[in-house]
């Protein structure tokens, strides 16, 4: 006799939402991950998991929202910099979450970061005008 399978539904809400962002995640849909798992962050602060899962799809989403004029400036839409909050805040809650040294480096290893825009949410990215740069020894990334 096998063992009874939950459903999905039987899950917490926090469980859900980790999974489907795991999911979104193993499609490369990382915006999709990202708004799966912010409001877990909002929530708690402190859950080290959500927090990793915020900053690795954020690390990976190239999504750029465009300026509102041509001569604007895009800005990322989770970007580098919010992974970089998150893996540190991973970090301070449990040094032992090796993981996260990993995206760490590969940001601050980075000097140019292509974006992309989708000209519909469900379009696929078309590669963005300009590329983003990491500012001089500063750890913030600008269009």
């Amino acid at each position: 006799m096998s063992p009874k399978r939950k459903s999905a539904s039987s899950f917490p809400p926090r469980e859900r939402a980790l999974i489907a962002a795991q999911l979104a995640i193993a499609r490369s849909e990382y915006d999709e991950a990202c708004r799966a798992v912010a409001p877990i962050v909002a929530r708690d602060s402190n859950d080290v998991l959500a927090l990793y899962t915020l900053g690795d799809c954020a690390y990976h989403d190239l999504t750029v929202i465009p300026g509102a004029h041509d001569s604007l400036p895009g800005r990322e839409k989770w970007g580098k910099n919010l992974s970089l909050a998150m893996m540190r805040r991973v970090l301070t809650l449990d040094p032992s979450f090796h993981q996260a040294f990993r995206h760490i480096l590969d940001v601050l290893r980075t000097l140019q970061l292509n974006g992309c825009v989708r000209p519909a949410p469900t379009a696929p990215c078309e590669v963005w005008r300009a590329a983003m740069l990491r500012d001089g020894d500063t750890l913030l990334l600008h269009p």
